[in-house]
């Protein structure tokens, strides 16, 4: 499946930017987006995808330690999780490399149970 473009931060929200991000992971098990513990894991994976490249350039003690719960969680998912994980890295900076701020999502549901992605963006120190 051929990437969609990136989506710009001017014309769609920040949940509209992560959910275009973690696309090709979620992708994987389409319906992890519907059970909230799931998708919660998962968008853990893509907070960490999204913030190595900022921490990398920011902060090299933050780095070194994310990096390192990033490597490990590569080694024990299994391969096809741990590939999209690797894809979603390089993709970061190709797609979303103009988009300079660290993300912490969060899962939540709304009213009739579904699961409800919201990011937050967070300034580098």
């Amino acid at each position: 499946m051929k990437p969609e473009a990136a989506p710009t931060a001017q014309k769609l929200s920040l949940n509209d930017v992560i959910k275009a991000f973690a696309a090709p992971l979620l992708e994987l098990d389409p319906e992890a987006a519907s059970d909230p513990d799931v998708l919660r894991q998962l968008m853990v994976l893509v907070d960490m995808c999204w913030n190595l490249p900022i921490l990398h350039a920011s902060d090299p003690d933050a780095y070194a330690k994310l990096r390192q719960g990033f490597d490990s969680v590569v080694r024990d998912v299994p391969g096809p999780v741990g590939e999209k994980l690797g894809e979603l890295l390089q993709d970061r900076s190709a797609r979303f490399g103009s988009l300079a701020f660290l993300v912490q999502s969060s899962v939540g549901t709304d009213s009739a149970g579904r699961a409800q992605i919201v990011t937050e963006a967070r300034k580098p120190r």
